[in-house]
């Protein structure tokens, strides 16, 4: 039973706790595999989590977009710069498997700053471990 009422509806006790208890941790799990998502802005209470584009780098010479392999410097900015236009506020992380495939991360690097993707709207992970910019 959700609610408890006297007998002379003077005093009620609400059961809600239980039931805030797991809609809170429901809400939570939700949200954290919402977050999780690329490509959507998330609300969370009043801040919204931009979304996160994923450049990956595998090799030396390319730079994977959603698939697309981009082989230049401007071919990473123009891919960039029609996401840049329609979410100013996305967030771009270049992910490389090694640190080796250097010439492939500054392509990565230099294509998100000529479009305008600079300073904390740009993250580098080598081999899943943040470097510090």
């Amino acid at each position: 039973m959700l609610f408890q009422v006297s007998p002379d509806l003077k005093t009620f006790r609400p059961r809600l706790f239980v039931l805030r208890a797991f809609f809170l941790s429901f809400a939570a799990g939700i949200a954290l595999a919402t977050f999780s998502c690329h490509y959507q802005d998330i609300k969370i209470g009043a801040a919204i989590m931009s979304e996160i584009i994923v450049l990956k780098i595998s090799d030396d010479v390319y730079v994977d977009l959603n698939g697309a392999k981009l082989a230049s410097t401007n071919e990473v900015a123009e891919a960039l710069g029609k996401i840049y236009a329609d979410n100013p506020d996305a967030t771009i992380s270049i992910e490389a498997d090694t640190s080796s495939h250097y010439e492939a991360i500054g392509k990565a690097i230099y294509g998100s700053h000529r479009v305008g993707f600079v300073g904390e709207r740009v993250r580098i992970l080598v081999d899943g471990k943040l470097v510090e910019t």
